[in-house]
């Protein structure tokens, strides 16, 4: 990612190494893994090594990103530089999407998962929302089914613009749930698609 007002800083994540950083438009780069954890590692936090699964960001407040790790949900409010976990609450710390409401910056999804399964904890298929930046998130699941051995990916879950805020997830078992009103209630737009791996939204004209 390119920061929105610093055109030179980018931010890249890639699984298996963690974070890494350009300050000067990719003439150099270096290791931004600071308070990531990678507890699969003999060493929790190594220089890199870290499993990052998905990053957003709100396009109003760029120097604040939200990421989800491959244990661990975190945010960074230098672009980067440091990390501090965000996962207290939730049921589980590893997922693979992380969104970012469009409409309010402090506003964020994730889904958790069971680590080895692959699939939502107690099989009970949950959207957890924060509304104040990760200091506390709630559970999201009215309309959602509660028997449900699927996952979402890292891309896809995605948010529209619009007011209130919708959000959209793929399973890899080929539904896309929606809610259109912050997480209150929620969907099915669509069954019996193949594995879903990426959805976005496009403004209609």
């Amino acid at each position: 990612m390119i920061h929105a007002s610093e055109k030179r800083k980018i931010r890249a994540a890639i699984s298996a190494v963690g974070v890494v950083g350009s300050d000067d438009g990719g003439e150099d780069w270096k290791f931004m893994n600071k308070g990531l954890s990678a507890g699969f590692l003999p060493k929790t936090y190594p220089e890199y090594g870290q499993c990052v699964h998905k990053i957003d960001f709100h396009p109003s407040r760029p120097d604040t990103l939200y990421l989800q790790n491959h244990g661990g949900v975190y945010k960074s409010e230098d672009f980067g530089k440091k990390w501090t976990g965000i996962d207290e609450g939730l049921p589980s710390n590893f997922g693979f999407p992380i969104a970012v409401s469009r409409t309010d910056p402090d506003r964020a999804y994730v889904v958790p998962l069971d680590g080895a399964g692959r699939f939502a904890p107690g099989a009970r298929f949950q959207v957890w929302a924060t509304r104040n930046g990760g200091q506390k998130w709630t559970q999201s699941e009215k309309g959602l089914p509660q028997r449900a051995y699927f996952g979402v990916l890292r891309e896809a879950m995605t948010v529209d613009n619009e007011e209130p805020g919708g959000v959209y997830c793929g399973t890899t078992t080929g539904q896309i749930f929606y809610t259109r009103d912050e997480g209150r209630s929620w969907e099915k737009m669509v069954d019996g698609l193949p594995r879903i791996t990426s959805l976005s939204t496009v403004l209609a004209n």
